[in-house]
């Protein structure tokens, strides 16, 4: 496994992915955060979904390199969300497609989240989007409206009940919709097999395989959940099947691009944006656990990235991750995509914090 970089040559690597979210703004004139740089059609139009997800992200880069210019970035970002939300409260999928989408507005909840307790702004468009999100659940907790698939309600969503946790928490308003949580996290700990695989974590319900990066959302939503409610079974849940991708990671010398239910893994390429989020995962684990195997593949995985990233070239390439490796992989192929980097650079500003 590769070792931990030096604090400099992180601060590098970090610097040069900021470098490259910042043209995914400029490119749309501060109107949002294109999703990705294509080989074959160049800039995508803004996404809303991932706009939202990186206000987080900028925000702690402002605190780790003073970043005046992030917090600016932010605001342009926070602006354009703003003035796009629909009527009851929601976010479209893109400016073309007026649809709202539970994982997509989950998402964008977590951004506004953070943006408010930095500001003390954008109140209003906070809680209207919590009160629509919350009326997406039935009375057995799953999403059963405005999903990606009708009628499907996959274990990664979980991330979005993350938000809305989150969000109640954060208003002290949680004991009051204790129960309503309690289905809703009760169904997604049930997905949950003897092997510890998360059943429905594939975009369709008729995927065999399932990404590192829908099974890294779906582990990263239960995590964050046990941060809030400090219930042993979800941080149990996690740790089961995080042991069984780190282990596998130390034995194969490769993180798989997918997985089946049998933890049978695909290594034909590698998902980027999936092994940066089972960085974060890892490092919270060993912090919690002290376990050496999490603290390892952790800074592997990171460390791995790093190489992978594009350090010159044209400049819609400089500092550019590609979402899969090799670039024509099964995930996003050609593409350099904006969440990919959102979740490098968490991986990487977490290690930061934690030396």
């Amino acid at each position: 496994m590769s070792k931990p970089l030096s604090k400099e040559d992180y601060f590098h690597h970090l610097d040069l992915s900021f470098g490259w979210i910042k043209k995914s703004i400029l490119v749309n004139h501060g109107q949002g955060s294109s999703a990705y740089f294509s080989l074959k059609s160049f800039w995508s139009k803004a996404y809303p979904e991932t706009s939202g997800y990186l206000i987080p992200t900028l925000i702690e880069y402002h605190k780790t390199r003073n970043s005046q210019e992030a917090i600016e970035h932010c605001e342009h970002l926070v602006k354009w969300l703003v003035s796009i939300q629909k009527k009851d409260g929601s976010f479209p999928q893109l400016l073309e497609d007026d649809r709202s989408l539970v994982f997509d507005n989950g998402q964008i909840l977590l951004g506004l989240q953070a943006w408010n307790r930095l500001t003390n702004s954008n109140k209003n468009e906070l809680d209207r989007l919590a009160y629509w999100l919350k009326k997406q659940r039935n009375q057995t907790g799953k999403y059963h409206q405005n999903t990606y698939l009708k009628n499907y309600c996959p274990s990664y969503l979980v991330r979005s009940l993350w938000a809305e946790v989150k969000y109640y928490h954060e208003q002290n308003t949680i004991e009051n919709i204790s129960s309503d949580f309690k289905e809703a996290i009760d169904y997604y700990l049930s997905l949950q097999g003897e092997n510890a695989f998360f059943l429905l974590s594939g975009f369709n319900p008729n995927d065999s395989n399932a990404l590192s990066h829908t099974i890294a959302y779906t582990l990263r939503g239960i995590l964050e959940l046990y941060f809030i409610l400090k219930d042993e079974k979800l941080l149990s849940a996690v740790l089961s099947a995080s042991k069984k991708l780190a282990v596998d990671y130390h034995n194969n010398g490769k993180m798989a691009g997918t997985f089946n239910n049998n933890w049978k893994g695909d290594y034909s390429f590698v998902c980027n944006a999936g092994n940066a989020q089972l960085s974060i995962i890892f490092q919270k684990l060993y912090l919690l656990t002290k376990e050496e195997l999490y603290h390892k593949a952790a800074i592997s995985l990171i460390t791995e990235l790093t190489k992978k990233q594009i350090t010159r070239g044209p400049s819609m390439l400089k500092g550019g991750l590609f979402s899969s490796t090799p670039f024509f992989g099964k995930y996003q192929r050609f593409k350099i995509t904006n969440w990919t980097h959102k979740f490098y650079m968490d991986a990487i500003m977490l290690q930061l914090n934690s030396q």
